[in-house]
């Protein structure tokens, strides 16, 4: 629902992160540095010169490696469903992260179907579920001290029902950590947004996405 919404106005190039979609997982293993740098090299690739990265989820851990390692190629990031650190994670989500990723749970063979489906190496399954779990128990590794090194604008997308990342009591407390941390962000909060807001909330997401992007990105912080 973003891509339609987003190329009205501006270039969209998507790209499916190692080991997802159609890409292979290849043999150096899974980490957000490396699809950072996957994505670094495909920008050159293009020719595109500096990009708005627009990530959910681990594509948004990704986007903040990419503003981190190579800022000369970023030109501002939003981060949606985004953590900067594995301690973001309330105990009840690092459950509910561990029954996703049990051999044989539901949601695990679910993702097997999916992955299969698309994968050009779906044979190598068993590796790339072993891969993932490796990262998320480990990555990413991030505080508010680096986030502070973001040099460009960034978007922040808070969800008060993400299943992930929304605290008991406090359920904006990772987005806002991570508005404060990041010199030029802001924050937009999506009232009754949940962890798949792209697909759940579209035309809300693509209205603070379009806002960011024809302003040229972020420039205040957040109170």
């Amino acid at each position: 629902a973003q891509v339609p919404a987003l190329a009205g106005a501006h270039r969209v190039v998507t790209m499916d992160s190692r080991g997802h979609g159609r890409t292979t997982l290849g043999s150096a293993g899974l980490s957000y540095r490396r699809m950072a740098r996957d994505a670094y090299l495909l920008l050159e690739e293009l020719g595109t010169g500096p990009a708005y990265v627009v990530g959910w989820s681990d594509g948004g851990c990704t986007a903040l490696y990419m503003a981190l390692l190579y800022p000369e190629s970023v030109a501002g990031i939003a981060l949606i469903g985004t953590s900067y650190n594995t301690g973001n994670y309330s105990e009840r989500s690092l459950r509910l992260m561990e029954s996703l990723l049990r051999p044989g749970s539901a949601g695990l063979l679910a993702a097997r179907a999916a992955w299969s489906a698309a994968a050009p190496e779906p044979r190598r399954w068993g590796q790339f579920a072993g891969e993932m779990r490796r990262m998320w128990r480990n990555e990413p590794d991030l505080t508010p001290g680096d986030l502070g090194h973001v040099t460009v604008p960034a978007l922040v997308i808070g969800c008060d029902r993400d299943e992930f990342l929304a605290w008991p009591g406090d359920p904006l407390k990772v987005f806002r950590e991570t508005a404060q941390a990041v010199p030029r962000a802001e924050m937009r909060v999506i009232p009754g947004g949940t962890h798949t807001v792209l697909v759940r909330r579209p035309a809300e997401l693509n209205a603070a996405l379009l806002e960011f992007l024809d302003g040229g990105g972020a420039a205040g912080r957040i109170p």
